[in-house]
C-alpha cells in the first residue's frame, strides 16, 4: 500500500493531515502512533473508505482506491468497540462478511470453523456476544477479518478496551496471527508498547503529520526530532537545552561537572545553545570520581526488576533506569556519569536531530 501526500481538511477548518507519505510492503505490519488528535484515525479511516481523502493519493497494490466504496476495497476491519451483531451468534458474526460477498454454504462453514479453531474460540460459536468475555470478543472481531481473506488489514485501538492482563495477552495473539498469516496490517495505537512490540515499522504522527517513519529500533535509538523522543520511550528522553562553550578547542556542553563534547560530525553546526537527550539508561551511577558529577536524589520508583530515579544536577532535573539492586533508601546526594555514545543532539530551533541536519547539507546551519 502506498499512501502519496496524502490530506484531510474538514470544510474551511486547519488541516487534520499535512501531506503524508507512506509505504507499506506486501505482509508488513505498520503502527500509526500518537497522541490523541493526532491524526491517525483519520488516516486509517481514509485508508478504509470511512472518511473521504481531500488531496494526494492512496494506492494497493496497482490500484487507485481514493473513489471506491468500502465494500470494493477488500479491506477488513477491526474496531477498538469490536463492532458485532449482538444478535447474532459468534457464527454468524464471523460468516457476516463471507455472505454479504455471496460465498457458498460449505465454504462458509469450512472458512468459520477454520478460524474458530485457529482463534481457540470453538466452543463459543453458538454463544451470543453478550455471553463473552472482552477479549473473546475481540477474538470474534478478528476471526470475521481472517474469515474474509482480505488484502488489508486494519486495526482501530483494538486492546484499548481491554485490562492490562488481556490487553498484554492479546498483543501476543495478534503477534502470533500476523506472523502465521502475514497479512499486511495498519494497527492506529496511542500505546507506545503495542507500537514497539508488534510493528514491522512504526509512523510517529503528531499534528497531522508523519514525525518518523522507521523501525521500532530507529525510532527509540535514532529519533529524528525531540517530538518523537520523547513520545517513544517510557521514562521519556531527558531532554535538556543547554550553552555550548570551548574546552581546549573541543565544543560541548557542561552537565553539572561533566563536560559532554559534541561529536565531531556535528562541528559545523553554528547555534549557541544545544537540546541534548540521554535516555534513562544512558544516566548512570559513577563507579569513581572521573567524569562524574554530583546528583541530588529527589525520587525513587521501585519497578521490582528496576528502579526509575529523579535527579538534580545543579537545577537540572534527570530521570534515571538503574538495576533494582542497587540500594538508595539512605542516600541523599550520589555521583553520576553519562554514557557518551547514547547522547542525541537536537537542534534548539528546528527540534531535529542533528544526524538528521547533517544528512541534509541544506538544513545544515539553521
Amino acid at each position: 500500500m502506498t499512501l502519496q501526500a496524502v490530506a484531510k481538511r474538514y470544510d474551511q477548518a486547519r488541516q487534520t493531515l499535512t501531506g503524508v507519505d507512506l509505504t507499506v510492503n506486501a505482509g508488513e505490519f505498520v503502527a500509526l502512533v500518537g497522541p490523541s488528535g493526532c491524526g491517525k484515525s483519520t488516516l486509517l479511516r481514509m485508508v478504509a473508505g470511512l472518511e473521504s481523502v481531500t488531496g494526494g493519493e492512496i494506492r494497493i497494490g496497482e490500484q487507485r482506491i481514493n473513489e471506491l466504496t468500502p465494500g470494493e476495497r477488500d479491506i477488513a476491519m477491526v474496531f477498538q468497540d469490536y463492532a458485532l451483531y449482538p444478535h447474532k451468534t459468534v457464527f454468524e458474526n464471523i460468516a457476516f462478511g463471507l455472505r454479504v460477498r455471496g460465498a457458498a454454504k460449505d465454504d462458509i462453514k469450512r472458512r468459520v470453523h477454520e478460524v474458530a479453531a485457529q482463534l481457540q474460540i470453538t466452543e463459543f460459536l453458538s454463544r451470543k456476544p453478550a455471553a463473552l468475555s472482552g477479549g473473546q470478543r475481540q477474538r470474534v472481531a478478528i476471526g470475521r477479518a481472517l474469515a474474509r481473506h482480505a488484502r488489508l488489514f486494519l486495526f482501530d485501538e483494538p486492546l484499548s478496551n481491554l485490562d492490562v492482563k488481556l490487553r498484554n495477552e492479546m498483543r501476543v495473539e495478534i503477534k502470533k496471527l500476523h506472523q502465521q498469516f502475514g497479512i499486511t496490517t495498519l494497527y492506529v495505537t496511542h500505546d507506545q508498547i503495542e507500537a514497539m512490540t508488534l510493528a514491522d515499522r512504526i509512523a510517529v504522527m503528531s499534528d497531522g503529520k508523519v514525525e518518523q517513519y522507521g523501525t521500532p529500533d530507529e525510532v527509540y535509538n535514532q529519533p529524528a526530532t525531540t517530538f518523537v523522543a520523547s513520545f517513544i520511550g517510557s521514562p521519556e528522553m531527558n531532554l535538556l537545552t543547554l550553552p555550548l562553550q570551548s574546552r581546549a578547542g573541543i565544543r560541548g556542553v557542561l552537565l553539572g561537572d561533566v563536560f559532554l563534547p559534541l561529536p565531531a560530525e556535528f562541528s559545523a553546526f553554528k547555534g549557541d545553545d544545544v537540546v541534548v537527550g540521554l535516555r534513562p539508561e544512558a544516566v548512570l551511577p559513577a563507579q569513581d570520581a572521573t567524569n562524574a558529577t554530583t546528583a541530588r536524589l529527589l525520587l525513587i520508583e521501585p519497578l521490582g526488576a528496576e528502579t526509575i530515579v529523579t535527579l538534580d544536577v545543579q537545577g537540572q532535573q534527570l530521570t534515571a533506569r538503574w538495576a533494582a539492586e542497587r540500594s538508595l533508601s539512605e542516600v541523599t546526594h550520589l555521583p553520576i556519569t553519562v554514557d557518551n555514545k547514547k547522547l542525541h543532539w537536537f537542534n534548539p530551533k528546528t527540534r531535529v536531530n542533528l544526524a538528521v541536519h547533517f544528512s541534509n547539507p541544506a538544513g545544515a546551519q539553521a
